[in-house]
């Protein structure tokens, strides 16, 4: 059985302080994936969930994420 890469993937934290810039940048990130743990109450430092971004290329993952997190700023 061998190991492959298919696709850069990089995976994000929610953090309950975080959760609404992050909801309203994931409208215009088609590459995130959010999953979101159900939590009732967001809460400062509180993990919410978390985004998978993924790419064809490395260097495309890095300009995703770079400009996901302008977005969330």
């Amino acid at each position: 059985m061998s190991v492959k890469l298919l696709q850069p993937a990089s995976m994000i934290n929610i953090l309950g302080e975080d959760l609404q810039a992050i909801l309203q940048a994931m409208r215009k990130s088609p590459e995130g994936f959010i999953h979101l743990y159900g939590k009732d109450e967001a809460k400062e430092k509180r993990k919410m969930g978390h985004v998978t971004f993924i790419a064809e290329t490395t260097k495309k993952l890095q300009q995703v994420i770079s400009n996901f997190e302008e977005m969330v700023q």
